[in-house]
């Protein structure tokens, strides 16, 4: 960092020497670029001029070429990036113009940044250096302090310039400090991010087009009027994209403001379209309803205005594909109803209100999982082998996966040709590359093949197809303008844009035409509501719906409402919505003629609703499920059969499904149909605004082959760890090898990210010799005393009512001899139970679970419910033994099985061990402590006719007896000194009893010192 200061310092000298000169008119802006700021930036790291000579999506720093916006607005100056993701933009003016007051300047960068959702960017003239927080919406009448959050001066540089580099220095940025930065300056009054801001204004322009297409088309069907709507906003917004990228001629759409006629001028420009684009979106042979609509003057440029300054803060050239995909993820989430009498009306969809919103996958989530599905298949290939990929997201949503995949292959290319002779493919009649200004670029011809060639989806929501086709064509049209598409027009005689028509279908991915077979003529059909929502809370487990397919982003459109366009009663052809992968005209018929697709990608529906008759359907059809009707477990088995031989899968679905036994069959088929090759279990913080638990899948179809060689990365992220761990690198620290073989061998072990190398050997070394503790004893979970459906079965809905608001079965006092004790999970601690003296319950059969009273009198153990599963204490044992304490729902109670050998002391020794712990709490991964999973406790076995061993038995029970009696003095212990006394002896019974145990199990000191984590 001295060496960077130095080089400030230099040129802070330098500019003060000649400042008259530099603040005159004549020194222009190119001047100082080349003279201060990229010399400055340089001494802060930044490889300013590409010295290493990296590809152009792999640049530190990108000089952004000049776009004409309006009158005088272009594109910021720089774009400073980690990875090819932008992380600021940087705005530069001479040093003529007064930063600190002239408030255009600071409106122009704000609109950029604000834009691309960039948090922080930086307006300077080296004179003076502004940081703007660019999350506030920007507005012309904006004073220029406002968003402000820091101001420099060039002679502040020095004494500043710690500071200045822990914020902006390529080391801040790459070290976190930069968005930590971001953070501390993180909900300042009035910011409103783009993708929200966005996100209302098409809502209004929705809610403007529906009431006016429905007052003045009456014949419109709802279905109708969903289509006509969608469609005239798509393309208003592509058209507008278009002229902020200088693609069409800046204010085309905006000359509609003036004259009469609006509706029929902006088909004219939407058939203009259609002959330079050749998209679906622009396909008027398709659609034969748009150009029979009327649609009043005034609710057309009330949204036109709203495109432009300056009513519009967007500046749509840096307006992301994903942000765009964010924001119809939202917009989808809603459906056009009509009422009796035509009149339109907006709704939130039925399945949406259940779920409590839409979710968006994090880009940093579908970049991994596309960086290690595509980016493998693209290992050691070339561009004319990786045209026969195939890559399928079968639920694609508004196409987040799709257009990560996309991107990956453009960059992929665009690297190939730029290390392979990019002169050579830059002849003959359809050249791949061509020479810009920023480097070899991919051709819009080439990236059309590429786009037709290699990208696939299917989603049941008609809507979301059309999104997702919207999303991937602008994609193709990044970095192009009027120019460059007009030469392929002219040169080439093809239109701009592919129509994606065959890459991208509409339909249900999981039930095909033979489903007609299998409705029972006995089963009336029920629509059911299903969602495509995010995941499960393991608290709530079906909160979040979603439904038969679509884009594990969001929640989509029910298909009970005719692809999210009806309304009232329809068809069981479109609610089911069938989609036959084997018709090579409707589905993908030569795909899979030719053995099926090389990667299957997404975030499948999680926690979808099915109807009698799908679940009658699916049952026949698919194996891996069992018990509840779980829609991602459908979506990965039909995603892995869709797959070629040694190609790729990769999901991020719910976790919870890595423990529990109904899934076992599951985890079996991906450890032995599959490969698996990384797995990542993440925290509940990834998708925002909502806690959920997710994991991250990806697996090779290999068949059963020879595993010996074969390792699986596995990791479990914090919530700390989340965003940094997705950078470059950062998650490989977090990785561990496992031996594939390994999870083959031990069923337990298959998809747990706590098992490390040391951990399998312990942990196999425990079970040996041992049984399960349900062999010994009987396990019962407590009292589930208010559960709203069984008590209206019992006593009707009324009263059930009344039991749970007002706690009948609750008192302060024993009322009568129904009433008991009631042992809460506070009350209980390791080896002491002290009942808390206030709560008392009334059982009897009446409860919503009256559990057999032998649970609750006699010696017995009991264990606390609800523990968090990274506690080193995961199980919290107590005993009791009287016939006047019920235990609540929060705990587990055990009872020994009658005449049985093993004392409940021994056992209670072994509960509350250090090494049983370490078993439990690394093999068992649910929240709360269950029956079955407590059952599953390898308890040692003992020889009792062996004098040996016990001996050992009998001086576990005896240690045991200490601890109770040592714990019940403590509690006693009104003195400092006495707790002290009582506390230091309670501490080396406890490390005698863990000793014990150790050698009970047979694990070596090296091996404690895994367990105790020393």
């Amino acid at each position: 960092m001295e060496d960077a200061k130095e080089k400030t310092k230099e040129l802070v000298e330098r500019f003060h020497r000649n400042l008259d000169a530099y603040k005159s008119g004549s020194y222009n802006e190119t001047q100082l670029r080349r003279e201060f700021i990229d010399p400055f930036f340089e001494a802060l790291g930044w490889d300013v001029q590409n010295k290493q000579g990296y590809a152009e999506q792999y640049k530190e720093v990108v000089h952004e070429d000049s776009i004409k916006v309006g009158i005088s607005l272009k594109a910021p100056d720089y774009s400073f990036r980690i990875g090819g993701q932008r992380k600021f933009f940087l705005e530069t003016k001479k040093p003529a113009i007064n930063i600190k007051e002239d408030t255009s300047p600071a409106y122009q960068l704000r609109r950029y940044a604000w834009s691309a959702k960039l948090p922080l960017s930086i307006l300077t003239d080296f004179e003076e250096f502004a940081v703007y927080d660019c999350r506030i919406t920007p507005n012309p009448s904006d004073k220029v302090s406002t968003g402000r959050i820091a101001y420099y001066t060039y002679e502040q540089y020095i004494g500043k310039f710690d500071e200045i580099y822990d914020r902006f220095s390529k080391e801040a940025v790459l070290k976190g400090s930069f968005d930590r930065y971001i953070e501390t300056t993180k909900g300042m009054r009035g910011t409103a991010e783009v993708d929200k801001e966005f996100l209302r204004a098409i809502e209004s322009w929705r809610e403007i087009l529906a009431k006016n297409l429905a007052q003045r088309n009456p014949r419109l069907t709802v279905d109708e009027l969903n289509f006509a709507v969608q469609q005239t906003i798509d393309r208003i917004i592509f058209l507008r994209i278009c002229e902020d990228r200088g693609i069409e001629s800046y204010g085309r759409l905006q000359a509609l403001l003036n004259g009469v006629n609006t509706y029929r001028r902006l088909m004219e420009l939407f058939y203009q379209a259609d002959a330079k684009y050749n998209s679906g979106l622009f396909d008027f042979k398709a659609d034969t309803l748009s150009h029979t609509l009327v649609i009043d003057d005034k609710a057309l440029k009330d949204i036109v205005e709203g495109l432009y300054y300056p009513k519009s803060p967007y500046e749509f050239s840096v307006l992301g594909a994903e942000i765009l995909g964010n924001v119809y993820e939202q917009f989808l989430g809603k459906v056009i109803r009509l009422t009796a009498g035509h009149a339109a009306k907006v709704e939130e969809k039925p399945e949406v209100k259940k779920a409590g919103g839409v979710y968006y996958t994090p880009s940093y989530i579908v970049d991994y999982i596309v960086k290690n599905t595509v980016g493998k298949l693209l290992e050691v290939k070339t561009p004319k082998q990786a045209e026969k990929l195939r890559i399928l997201d079968p639920a694609c949503g508004s196409g987040s996966f799709l257009i990560g995949a996309y991107q990956h292959l453009l960059d992929w290319h665009t690297k190939w040709y730029n290390k392979n002779n990019p002169e050579k493919y830059a002849t003959g009649k359809k050249p791949a590359v061509y020479r810009s200004r920023a480097g070899w670029q991919l051709t819009t011809t080439e990236k059309k093949r590429i786009l037709l060639n290699n990208i696939y989806g299917v989603d049941i929501d008609r809507q979301a197809v059309e999104v997702t086709k919207l999303s991937l064509l602008l994609k193709v049209l990044e970095g192009e303008n009027e120019e460059t598409l007009g030469k392929t027009l002219a040169l080439f005689r093809e239109r701009a844009l592919p129509d994606l028509k065959d890459n991208i279908k509409c339909g249900n991915s999981l039930i095909g035409p033979d489903f007609y077979d299998s409705i029972s003529p006995t089963l009336p059909f029920i629509p059911s509501r299903q969602g495509r929502g995010k995941a499960p809370s393991p608290l709530a487990p079906d909160r979040f719906n979603r439904g038969l397919a679509g884009e594990g982003t969001t929640i989509s459109p029910s298909p009970s409402t005719g692809e999210g366009w009806g309304g009232g009663e329809v068809d069981i052809d479109r609610r089911i919505n069938v989609f036959d992968w084997n018709d090579d005209e409707k589905g993908f018929g030569r795909i899979m003629k030719e053995g099926g697709f090389d990667c299957v990608i997404g975030n499948p529906p999680w926690g979808a609703d099915f109807s009698e008759n799908e679940k009658r359907y699916l049952e026949q059809h698919y194996l891996l499920n069992s018990g509840k009707y779980e829609s991602y477990i459908y979506f990965i088995e039909k995603g892995t059969k869709l797959l070629n031989d040694k190609c790729l899968f990769g999901f991020i679905v719910p976790s919870y499904w890595i423990s529990r036994s109904q899934t076992e069959h599951l985890r079996q088929y991906l450890t032995e149909d599959m490969t698996p090759e990384s797995f990542i279990v993440l925290p509940e913080n990834v998708f925002s605004g909502v806690k959920m638990d997710s994991a991250i899948i990806v697996a090779r179809k290999d068949g059963k082959s020879d595993t010996c060689d074969k390792f699986v990365l596995v990791g479990e992220i914090s919530s700390s760890q989340l965003i940094e761990c997705f950078k470059p690198m950062g998650i490989d620290n977090l990785l561990e090898k496992i031996i594939l073989g390994t999870w083959q061998k031990h069923p337990r072990f298959r998809f747990n990210p706590r098992i490390s190398k040391e951990d399998s050997k312990i942990i196999l070394k425990v079970e040996k010799n041992t049984f399960d503790l349900g062999a010994i004893v009987e396990i019962s979970q407590g009292l589930t005393l208010y559960r709203r459906s069984t008590l209206a079965a019992l006593h009707g809905k009324a009263k059930a009512e009344e039991i749970v608001t007002k706690r009948l079965f609750h008192a302060e006092c024993k009322k009568d001899d129904t009433y008991k004790k009631e042992l809460l999970g506070r009350d209980v601690s390791r080896y002491s139970v002290a009942w808390n003296k206030k709560n008392w319950v009334s059982y009897g059969p009446w409860l919503a679970h009256a559990v057999d009273e032998r649970f609750f009198k006699g010696p017995r153990l009991v264990v606390q419910k609800l523990r968090n599963p990274m506690l080193k204490q995961r199980l919290v044992a107590g005993y009791l033994n009287d016939d006047e304490t019920y235990s609540a729902g929060v705990l587990l109670n055990i009872v020994p099985i009658k005449n049985e050998t093993y004392s409940l002391m021994y056992i209670l020794g072994l509960v509350n061990s250090s090494l049983l712990n370490y078993w439990y709490r690394k093999i068992i991964l649910d929240v709360s402590i269950r029956v079955i999973d407590l059952k599953q406790l390898p308890i040692h076995t003992i020889n009792f006719k062996n004098p040996k061993e016990k001996s050992m038995h009998d001086k576990m029970v005896s240690l045991v007896d200490r601890m109770l009696e040592l714990n019940g003095k403590l509690r006693k212990a009104k003195t400092p000194h006495e707790k002290e006394l009582f506390e230091r002896q309670v501490k080396i019974t406890d490390n005698q009893i863990d000793r014990l145990v150790y050698e009970f199990y047979g694990l070596t000191e090296e091996e404690i010192k895994v367990v105790e984590g020393r």
